[in-house]
């Protein structure tokens, strides 16, 4: 799979504490950079930055979802392996339909991208978040599918096991932005060592690897004219399939960056 192949994962991971204490530290200083001018710029950095401030692991699995999916009642049957499949990732799933407790279907079986908005919206919203071989009984109306996780593609490791970390810094009072669905975004990468590398506004749709996992997957969730800062070490910095993303940026090789994001729309 694209992400095990990667050379780079040839390296263990950090522990992810030591990351984060460098992100907190090299964002405080960023803070500097950005705003010579403000006498407690670097008061204002660590609160926003404080450990406090982070998006728990929780809240942000739970975020990853589509709106939608909120409203479908879900219960987990069986929790299988693996990482939790996310926006965008290719799935192969196995499903039995019912209504009102009537079977009224059983053995098929579907494969779609998570967020293409081409299959049945319960299914599609409702496989998020489940491991390979998990099995999840998935209500939406009178609707019931029991489904079952058969395969999922590329493999990723689990996101809460990594580096990869997101802090909110505005909420923003706008919609919130969406797996499959397109948004606007002022988008700001810096180095570690406090170094401007781009700044570009760019449009991309969540789920369709148009720019680099990091921030694909780091601006969901949020509310249009919020604003967010991402931790993204160099293995979120390809895109989800491999291929070469629509919005290019100058990312250093085999570093960990900062990005600054605001959903603008």
């Amino acid at each position: 799979m694209f992400f095990r192949k990667n050379p780079r994962n040839r390296q263990p991971w950090p522990n992810w504490l030591k990351w984060a204490a460098i992100g907190f530290l090299a964002l405080s200083f960023l803070g500097g950079v950005r705003n010579k001018n403000t006498p407690d710029v670097f008061h204002t950095a660590a609160q926003n930055l404080n450990p406090q401030k982070l998006l728990p692991i929780d809240s942000y699995k739970a975020a990853l979802a589509p709106q939608e999916a909120k409203t479908l009642q879900m219960k987990d049957t069986a929790l299988g392996t693996g990482a939790p499949a996310i926006c965008g990732q290719q799935v192969h799933i196995g499903y039995e339909t019912y209504e009102a407790d009537k079977k009224t279907g059983g053995g098929q079986t579907a494969s779609f991208t998570i967020g293409s908005g081409k299959e049945i919206p319960a299914l599609e919203q409702g496989v998020i978040g489940m491991k390979s071989g998990g099995k999840r009984s998935v209500v939406s109306g009178k609707d019931r599918f029991e489904v079952e996780l058969l395969d999922v593609s590329p493999e990723i490791e689990e996101l809460s096991k990594t580096p990869y970390r997101i802090a909110n810094v505005s909420a923003g009072g706008g919609k919130p932005v969406l797996c499959g669905e397109a948004g606007k975004f002022q988008v700001t990468i810096w180095g570690l060592d406090g170094k401007k590398l781009d700044s570009q506004t760019v449009e991309f749709t969540p789920g369709k690897s148009e720019v680099f996992l990091g921030l694909e997957q780091g601006v969901i969730g949020m509310n249009r004219g919020g604003v967010r800062t991402l931790v993204v070490p160099p293995t979120f910095q390809n895109s989800m399939n491999g291929n070469t993303p629509t919005a290019q940026f100058p990312l250093p090789k085999e570093q960990t960056v900062l990005v600054d994001v605001e959903a603008v729309q």
